[in-house]
């Protein structure tokens, strides 16, 4: 065996050896990169400053601080912020209102003008009444949860209030109480210290205001904990140092309970193991958790497969934060590091059950420690049997089943001598079940038979699922009957199955009756089913219930379920399957239920960070993301560890996402994008490996995927550009595809967001979408209906262009149809494919091949899907989603056969969802506005949208009662596309019988915001864009520039830049162009620029007049009309101007204000139009374009003239302004009286700025192309 001395100076050289032998080993570009990213200092993480938060500037030590030392002025957090994430450092202000619900308060104690007040009352109030105590503990214990995510500053908060009161007189009305009940109260705090290593502070002011309050025979588990540890923080050496010899005699403490004793050691050992980032440090912590839990446990607390107390903490030892590539000698460091506390055989069941804990989260390392246990057996020369054990075959048999089937069987072969069909065999049978073999599966079940034990009941539990799934249901009940005969342990895999054969005959007493047999079996003390179980079985009781969509039964149920378990003790429903119901109370918009459910779960006790990540999660399906964005703070402080749980976070970022995309207020956007990017940047230091670990995850890593994606695509829309660039984009996307290089079991959920974006405007690549769907596949990934949304849009469009009979596309669909069981010849394919739960994806890929496809192609096969769904679920209690989907498809099958048929169906689907939007305005709660669910307002939408369309063709117009109808609804917050609304709203204001009342509601309430945003916009625009020109101008002379920058000037509407000379003060902001207090250019509300200098090609894309806000808003022919209308109406008496400008002041002042702008704009669109004609054979045809809207394409165009203009014509005159740029405003002498050498000189200073720029941006590129585990470290998504 290796023998390797774990001195760390001697691990952290062999560590640094192993970097650098893997960096020569690359090509010469990608050393030199690499060796920049070795030698250079680490990312910053925010520190605090006696001014404001601040991202350090100063270079760090060559590795990442672990714990902080509360009063060094370098003060670091244990999660990392990545300079790069923001335009800027964020302001105090942002900061002052980052937590909102409850922690509103804390948050503005600990950023906010109220710190310094609330610390000086604190310490010079005369007196603390009752309701003073009760705030200040209310506050105290917001401040310390809020700690979690603000760790440096949230601890120093903690230090002053703490300081202020425990230097108070006892003698103080209310002081000796108040710090009673803070001391009473401090596990809290107590965590947070152990979770930011803040020891020191612990020891020198906390321990001793603790010890005047609580005698030191009442200390609790943690007071003793965090005095016998005594840990220091080495910062040069980055280790934490623990007192072994206290910490072993606290661990024998037989006074404290076993189970307190455990959880302390996983408070001091897991946030250290998550921190250690040199690999020396990692190894040192492995052994000293290893010294202390041999010191706490009996001789086999690892030996035992069912001892899983310190599972959380091995999985962290096995997911090691290196590459594949480096893992083989981080393994050698950890065997050396376990030989030398124990012997040959406890060593290796040491690997054993770090295979056990990783088999699930990281196939790919368990496969590896297999291969490591085969090699040092081979160095070694010991026997198979002797290095390892049937357990390792198992897990690595099982490992490798979940990338590559093929190779299981091979592994089982070549390992002979450690075959053992009791630990291998559950192995196969599931493969077979898998793959539908039946024949093999019967063979290996009947060969079992009579061979000492077998089969067991996990046996019995795959074989007796098979049957279920054939619908065999006679040979199921003979089966379970001979378990029965043979007095075996039924367990829930058992039960599963005959309540699913209980479930396909509706048979609901059945499904009761089995619940209670097996609760009945888990109270017989001779043989005991384990009643851990039985939530597993609860949800089969309750799916005949939720599938008629009876409410009421469900919640009933629920109830009742909950009410057993206070009584029995045994948990009867999981959290998960809580979790569920309340979903699809949300997807069915059972607004009612939904509240119920919620108090329910209060009342009882029951919430838990996976019950409010779903009500996070159901509140933006709802439409509800300001009350969704509360729950988030809320759950993020009740988990068991504020601010760390991923699942939390991830329904968190769904929600900023889909709030964002219902264009709120300027404001509020950019504070969403804020807390967005806060969020993104806090985690942006962590391993890919760290996301594997924790429940959730996965899911969280992909909406940081979707986020960067989305706003690399906002970005590139925004200035007309083709392509999406963004290091972080593309780093996110490599883990993707490499996710065995990052130690990351294959997940569908990671290559969404790469379907999604090769499918975006700017990436349009479907033969790449094709190219990951073959890749899932050879990786044995179960591509969902979810996915092949994506894999058949891209497929259906290379149909589009070389196989006009699609022929390719049906066959995929058929396939997938088949899969899921869809057609009647033949039950699923896919045995872990469900219908119920994946109808609705379903329904969205076959309505966009239906609308994609020619309707003699796609007609047959959409009706079958209908069928197929008629006969799977009950006709009347389709899941709404699903009911709206399968409208669209019958209007569209209509549509193409019967005017007529379509008319009236058309029709009935228009009153069903008016009624059920009336449903949803009754019952939805008094006290706060309703919102209708996004996805359902869509949905109505369209059907709006094809009723105003019918009647127009039908009519001509639309007749009063519609027009009334059709306005209330949109004032309901039914929504249409833009320009559905301007046709609209134009129709009805030259309508006759308008009701006028109703026309301005819906103007005020969702359209005036944006024009007036526009106009505002273009009016500060305008100024900015006369300092560029009188810029430009002191260098090139007015009448070059005029000349030059002409297209613009006509739009922008600017004087002869004499006149505007003399109009303009010489004050500071217009001499420094408006900059921010960080020096940025042209700080506006509207539409800030976020750089410090500009280049001509950042003008271009800053002052383009297609740049429009996003945002419902009138068009040009619909303001105009609105205009005459209400001029018309106000001249002739109908309308009083007071009335108007009372009840729709926005409309009112969007009346008033001029419509240059509209004119302007209507005139540069114009013109650019007529360039692309002139210019035809110069500029790239955009009126070709397939894919994207008409917006982007403008912008494009606009985009590709100007540069042609700006760019190709009168190449002497440079747009560029510099950082420290200053505004001349006095009066100039003509271009041409400027001297030759004052020319000249001007010239040479502009050509060694744009030098200098060029070599900066040059080198940006090149350190942004170092590639790192972490993501933090790969580039400014800002710069996409």
């Amino acid at each position: 065996m290796i023998r390797l001395r774990c001195h760390s100076v001697f691990t952290r050289e062999l560590s640094r050896r192993r970097e650098i032998a893997l960096l020569l080993q690359r090509p010469s570009h990608i050393r030199r990169a690499l060796s920049m990213g070795l030698l250079r200092s680490r990312p910053q993480p925010f520190y605090e400053t006696s001014e404001n938060f601040l991202l350090n500037p100063s270079s760090m030590s060559k590795s990442n601080c672990y714990y902080p030392t509360l009063f060094n002025k370098n003060h670091t957090q244990l999660r990392f912020v990545s300079k790069y994430l923001y335009p800027s450092p964020p302001r105090q202000a942002f900061f002052e209102s980052f937590l909102s619900g409850g922690f509103a308060k804390a948050n503005k104690i600990i950023f906010g003008e109220d710190h310094d007040r609330y610390i000086q009352w604190l310490k010079t109030a005369s007196l603390f009444s009752d309701k003073d105590i009760a705030m200040i503990l209310d506050d105290f214990d917001h401040i310390v949860k809020a700690s979690y995510e603000f760790r440096a500053s949230g601890v120093k908060t903690i230090a002053s209030i703490w300081q202020a009161l425990s230097s108070r007189s006892r003698n103080t009305l209310g002081v000796q109480r108040l710090m009673e009940e803070i001391v009473n109260r401090r596990d809290l705090l107590l965590r947070l210290l152990l979770a930011t290593g803040e020891y020191e502070f612990f020891q020198t002011k906390i321990m001793p205001v603790i010890l005047q309050y609580v005698p030191s025979e009442s200390l609790n588990y943690l007071d003793r904990g965090l005095q016998a540890a005594r840990a220091t923080w080495n910062s040069s050496e980055s280790e934490i140092d623990f007192d072994q010899e206290e910490m072993e005699k606290y661990l024998s403490c037989e006074d404290i309970p076993l189970e307190q004793r455990r959880e302390f050691l996983k408070l001091l050992i897991t946030p250290a193991m998550r921190a250690a980032k040199p690999m020396y440090v990692k190894i040192k912590l492995v052994g000293q958790f290893l010294d202390f839990a041999n010191k706490l446990e009996s001789e086999e607390w690892f030996k035992d497969p069912k001892h899983t107390e310190y599972d959380d903490i091995f999985v962290l030892i096995g997911l090691a934060p290196v590459d594949i590539s480096r893992l083989h000698g981080y393994l050698h460091d950890l065997l050396a590091i376990v030989e030398l506390r124990f012997d040959k055989e406890d060593t290796r069941l040491f690997f054993t059950h770090l295979m056990r804990v990783l088999v699930d989260k990281a196939p790919s390392i368990t496969n590896i420690i297999f291969k490591f246990k085969l090699s040092e057996k081979k160095k070694a020369e010991d026997k198979t049997e002797d290095a390892l054990s049937p357990l390792d075959l198992a897990y690595a048999m099982k490992a490798r089943a979940k990338f590559n089937e093929d190779a299981v069987f091979d592994l089982f072969l070549e390992q002979s001598v450690l075959q053992d069909a009791r630990v291998q065999e559950e192995i196969f049978l599931s493969l077979c079940a898998e793959n539908k073999d039946w024949k093999s599966l019967q063979k290996r079940f009947e060969m079992m038979a009579g061979k000492e034990d077998l089969p067991s009941t996990i046996h019995y539990g795959i074989a007796i699922q098979a049957l279920e799934y054939l619908k065999a249901d006679v040979q199921l009940e003979k089966l379970y009957r001979h378990i029965k005969a043979r007095k075996m342990n039924a367990n829930a895999a058992v039960f599963t199955a005959l309540m699913k054969m209980k479930l396909r005959h509706e048979d609901q007493s059945g499904l009761d009756n089995l619940l209670q047999e097996y609760i009945s079996l888990s109270q017989d003390k001779s043989a005991p089913a384990p009643n851990k179980d039985v939530h597993v079985l609860v949800p089969f009781t309750m799916r005949l219930f939720m599938e008629k969509q009876d409410y009421t039964e469900v919640l009933q149920r629920l109830h009742s379920y909950l009410e057993n378990e206070v009584k029995t003790g045994v948990k009867f429903v999981s959290d998960s399957f809580l979790s569920e119901v309340l979903i699809y109370f949300a997807d069915n918009c059972a607004l009612r239920e939904f509240q119920r459910l919620r108090n329910l779960v209060s009342r009882c006790n029951r919430e838990s960070s996976e019950f409010h990540s779903a009500i996070v999660h159901a509140l933006s399906t709802l439409g509800r993301f300001a009350e969704a964005e509360e729950v988030a703070f809320e759950a993020h402080g009740n988990s068991a560890i504020p601010f760390f749980d991923f699942r939390i976070y991830s329904s968190q970022l769904r929600n900023y996402t889909m709030w964002l995309q219902l264009n709120p207020p300027l404001n509020l956007k950019r504070s969403i994008e804020r807390r967005i990017f806060f969020i993104l940047a806090s985690w942006s230091n962590e391993h890919y490996s760290m996301f594997q670990a924790q429940v959730g995850g996965v899911e969280f890593l992909a909406g940081i995927m979707d986020l960067l994606n989305n706003q690399a695509k906002q970005f590139s829309r925004e200035r007309g550009i083709r392509k999406l660039r963004g290091h972080l984009r593309r780093a996110a996307a490599t883990a993707a595809l490499i996710q065995d290089q990052r130690h990351m079991k294959y997940d569908i959920a990671l290559f969404l967001p790469l379907l999604r974006l090769y499918l975006s405007f700017e990436k349009f690549n479907p033969p790449e979408v094709m190219r990951i769907h073959k890749l899932m596949k050879e990786r044995n990934i179960r591509v969902t209906a979810e996915a092949y949304y994506y894999v058949l849009g891209a497929l259906t469009y290379m149909d589009s262009k070389k196989e006009p009979t699609f022929r390719r596309s049906k066959r995929m669909l058929e396939q997938l149809l088949r899969n899921y069981g869809v057609f009647d010849e033949n039950p699923a394919t896919d045995v872990k494919l469900d219908f119920q739960q994946n109808c609705v994806s379903l329904s969205k890929v076959v309505l966009q091949f239906q609308k994609n496809v020619p309707a003699e192609i796609a007609d047959e096969i959409v009706e079958q899907f209908l069928a197929g769904c008629q006969k799977k679920l009950k006709k009347d209690a389709f899941p709404l989603k699903l009911k709206l989907r399968t409208n669209s498809m019958q209007r569209l099958i209509l549509k193409r056969k019967s005017t007529q048929e379509y008319a009236q169906f058309l029709t009935e689907t228009y009153n069903q969802y008016s009624e059920m939007l009336n449903y949803m305005q009754n019952v939805s709660p008094e006290n706060e506005p309703f919102v209708i669910p996004p996805f359902f307002s869509r949905e109505f939408g369209e059907v709006l949208v094809e009723m105003i369309q019918m009647h127009m063709n039908l009519n001509g117009t639309l007749d009063e009662k519609l027009q009334n109808e059709v306005l209330d609804l949109l004032l309901k917050g039914v929504t249409m596309p833009n320009s559905d609304y301007n046709k609209l709203l134009d129709t009805c204001l030259k309508s006759p019988n308008r009701d006028l009342d109703r026309i301005l509601k819906v103007i005020e309430k969702y359209l005036a915001d944006t024009n007036l945003s526009e106009l505002t916009r273009y009016q500060k625009k305008r100024f900015c864009y006369k300092l560029c020109m009188l810029h430009m101008a002191l260098k090139y002379g007015d009448e070059a520039v005029e000349k030059k920058f002409s297209i613009l000037s006509k739009f922008y509407n600017i004087e002869p830049l004499n006149q505007t000379r003399e109009q303009l003060e010489p004050k500071d902001y217009i001499i420094n162009f408006l900059r921010s207090s960080r020096g940025y250019l042209f700080n506006i509300g509207e539409d800030p620029f976020l750089g410090s200098s500009m280049t001509i090609f950042e003008f271009i894309d800053y002052f383009n007049p297609s740049r429009r806000i996003k945002g419902l808003n009138l068009v040009a022919n619909t303001f105009r009309t609105m205009k005459i209308t209400l001029q018309k109406e106000i001249m002739e008496g109908n309308l009083d101007v007071r009335y108007l400008e009372l009840n729709f002041p926005k409309t009112m002042k969007l009346y008033s204000s001029k419509s240059e702008f509209y004119v302007m704009l209507s005139r540069f669109n114009s013109e650019i139009d007529r360039y692309y004609r002139t210019l035809e054979t110069k500029l790239p045809d955009r009126n070709k374009l397939r894919f994207g809207d008409q917006k982007t394409i403008r912008i494009e165009k606009s985009k590709d003239v100007l540069k042609y203009l700006l760019l190709k014509t009168d190449k002497n005159i440079d747009f560029y302004i510099s950082k420290d740029a200053k505004l001349d405003l006095t009066p100039m002498l003509h271009f041409s009286q400027l001297s030759q050498k004052s020319q000249k000189s001007q010239s040479l200073h502009q050509s060694n700025e744009l030098r200098h720029l060029r070599q900066m941006q040059l080198q940006n590129r090149v350190e942004k192309r170092v590639k790192s585990d972490s993501i933090g470290e790969l580039g400014n998504t800002f710069n996409m």
